[in-house]
């Protein structure tokens, strides 16, 4: 191929820094953009000085970047810990809700809950048992749970409340509100109720 003039290389450099660091393309879209290929583009960002910055990209690795992490504290993430440590169970890839068989309304309400503290939806299947099951794929909110204090097997880690909850009564209720909808029972005893 013909050397490029002085010109033709800042133009070069400056469409894919536009694509690429500004739009936050792919290599794979660039080369589809432009109609070359994804070895072509790859080289043109060496030549031209633009760093491959392939951590920096949508669902490098398979992770999903649209997840928002929590920066602080909320109700909303109080109950969700409840349901959580309810009902709810890890894996290292998903943060899942099996509801059995409670109604579809509660499944709606869980998924709303997640995303309210994710920022992403979650999706809800009926798997073969008849049980409603309410989960996001997320490594990355699976790992930020974990280093909150839960587990991926929380009853054999016995998982307790994160200390957090207890710094403040309304994190407390819609903990224990979480924790009641999804894993409590009443008993109506001789001289009053259980709550187990």
């Amino acid at each position: 191929p013909a050397r490029w003039s002085l010109a033709e290389e800042k133009n070069k450099r400056s469409e894919l820094k536009r694509l690429y660091v500004d739009h936050n393309l792919t290599i794979g879209e660039i080369a589809r953009l432009l109609h070359l290929s994804d070895a072509t583009v790859y080289d043109r960002l060496l030549r031209l000085g633009i760093a491959p910055a392939r951590n920096q990209k949508l669902r490098f690795n398979n992770q999903r970047n649209d997840i928002v992490i929590p920066k602080e504290y909320t109700v909303p993430l109080s109950e969700l810990i409840g349901i959580l440590l309810g009902d709810g169970s890890l894996t290292p890839t998903q943060v899942t809700v099996t509801l059995g068989t409670k109604e579809r309304e509660y499944a709606e309400y869980a998924a709303k809950l997640m995303k309210t503290v994710f920022c992403v939806n979650a999706k809800t299947i009926v798997n073969k048992h008849n049980h409603r099951v309410v989960y996001i794929g997320s490594v990355k909110a699976v790992r930020w749970l974990l280093a909150m204090g839960l587990a991926i097997n929380k009853v054999k880690a016995q998982v307790d409340m994160p200390a957090w909850v207890f710094e403040r009564k309304d994190f407390m209720a819609a903990a224990l509100r979480g924790l009641i909808d999804t894993d409590g029972s009443i008993y109506r005893l001789r001289y009053g109720l259980q709550i187990a």
